[in-house]
């Protein structure tokens, strides 16, 4: 018996388009739907042939991206946070909630542009790009 407590997942989650249950049995390297060889020392997914889990593989990889945002220094950031901010830059304008916004006396927004070495700085030490979703590509 495999119990397996799911309560602290969202309620919206579908089986199959979310997230799939598999039981392996010595077939490490294949996923839920390729059948596998255990007889061989090493066990092989026999099903669908290699050309076509290597088609299906880059087929995924292209489909399936991921948005990431990194830093300069190294570290990985939240992409919508990033993108946000790139989108302030790129407009080159600062937003009337931003600090630097100036206003005029009756207290209307006035375009105040965002200095050229501050958008300089944003696109020296923020990368935005997508990558390939390898880890739901190899679960599939």
């Amino acid at each position: 018996i495999i119990t397996v407590n799911l309560t602290e997942l969202p309620n919206n989650l579908t089986y199959d388009d979310h997230y799939q249950i598999s039981i392996y049995k010595n077939c490490k390297p294949c996923p839920p739907q390729y059948q596998c060889d255990t007889k061989e020392v090493i066990p092989l997914c026999i099903s669908p042939s290699l050309s076509d889990q290597s088609e299906l593989l880059n087929n995924c990889l292209s489909r399936y991206r991921i948005d990431v945002c990194i830093h300069s220094n190294g570290t990985m950031l939240d992409y919508h946070f990033c993108n946000q901010e790139k989108e302030i830059f790129t407009s080159g304008f600062y937003p009337a909630s931003h600090p630097l916004a100036s206003s005029n006396e009756n207290g209307e927004h006035i375009e105040t542009p965002i200095p050229q070495e501050e958008i300089d700085e944003f696109y020296d030490s923020y990368l935005l790009f997508t990558e390939p979703d390898l880890h739901k590509c190899m679960a599939m």
